[in-house]
């Protein structure tokens, strides 16, 4: 469902290169509904509007650093 591969970057020194094959896309196409589903479920309707706030200010600083350390 994955075909992966080594290569070699000349900023970080090394990567992983995957292609999803045409099963594996198949795979998600069958399993995305039920996975969009559970997420909604578990991660937007579940927490109250206060949770809502503090994991939108925990992705706000998580991007912001992530989004620093890719300028090193």
């Amino acid at each position: 469902m994955l075909l992966r591969g080594r290569c070699i970057d000349r900023i970080v020194g090394r990567c992983t290169l995957a292609c999803l094959t045409d099963a594996g896309t198949a795979k998600i196409e069958v399993s995305a509904p039920g996975h969009v589903t559970a997420v909604r479920r578990l991660i937007i309707d579940g927490p109250s509007p206060v949770q809502m706030r503090q994991k939108t200010e925990i992705a706000r600083r998580i991007a912001q650093a992530t989004s620093s350390a890719e300028t090193l």
